[in-house]
């Protein structure tokens, strides 16, 4: 095939795969077709195709540059890997996908087909580069702007405990320092149901119950009532400290109960 065919090449500059392998940094999958002057395949052939990741503008700086042989099928079709060719200069498994717009330039025996910016990150390629060192059993949080990975948070996981704001936690999960949760405070009179966003219960009405929902359909569920109402408020039933069952929050106490998945039970 002489040059003149050859400059008359464009290549649609669809990205037909981009593909992340799953030992990363390996590559992007990059297809496209390769025509000549008329608009028809160039088909069956061995073709250069040469790679050139630009920064910032589709004519900026080369950080990376590579050249591939390859052959394309009947329909005019090439594959090659971006990142498994032979390097001419830079190196892929560096170029910092997080913190900059890149291009693709390719060229088709050694005549340009223009730039083409990458129009999402290759994130899979980015995580190795996100925060470039951190610290052991920490896990790394996305930056304020959301565009980039910084080494550390306050999330500790050793594989079998969990902490937050401490290091070598001893219990399945450990907090350093204090927790909030909501708590409900009654309105009116009528009946009231406990579900998962109950945790804790202001009682400042004469209530006609407090329902617990099924011990079985919330294992170790807790719930703490506060009953500041004047009078006692009758409750699902539960099993007290002694063994004994009742089904009442007195005047001015608070109770802490839990399912053990079958009964409900006062803690305190």
């Amino acid at each position: 095939m002489n040059n003149k065919i050859i400059a008359c090449f464009f290549v649609v500059l669809s990205f037909f795969c981009l593909k992340m392998f799953a030992q990363v940094p390996q590559g992007i999958n990059y297809q496209a077709v390769a025509r000549n002057a008329a608009g028809d395949p160039i088909a069956t052939q061995t073709v250069s195709i040469e790679f050139k990741i630009r920064s910032s503008t589709a004519t900026g700086t080369v950080v990376y540059d590579e050249t591939n042989n390859t052959s394309t099928n009947q329909f005019g079709l090439f594959t090659a890997i971006i990142g498994m060719g032979t390097p001419v200069s830079g190196n892929f498994s560096t170029i910092s996908w997080g913190t900059n717009k890149y291009f693709i330039e390719v060229l088709v025996n050694g005549n340009s087909m223009g730039s083409t910016q990458f129009m999402s990150v290759p994130y899979a390629l980015n995580s190795p580069n996100s925060g470039s060192t951190g610290t052991a059993n920490y896990i790394p949080k996305w930056n304020s702007t959301g565009n980039n990975l910084t080494p550390t948070s306050k999330l500790y996981d050793d594989g079998t405990n969990v902490g937050i704001g401490i290091t070598s936690p001893k219990s399945t999960f450990e907090l350093a320092g204090g927790f909030a949760t909501n708590m409900y405070k009654t309105t009116g009179t009528a009946a009231i149901t406990l579900d998962n966003s109950m945790s804790i219960v202001h009682v400042v009405t004469s209530l006609a119950s407090i329902n617990f929902p099924a011990a079985n359909t919330c294992p170790f569920r807790r719930y703490l009532i506060f009953n500041q109402s004047g009078g006692n408020i009758n409750t699902s039933s539960y099993i007290k400290l002694d063994g004994n069952t009742d089904n009442k929050v007195p005047d001015r106490t608070c109770f802490e109960f839990i399912s053990d998945g079958t009964n409900w039970y006062l803690l305190r």
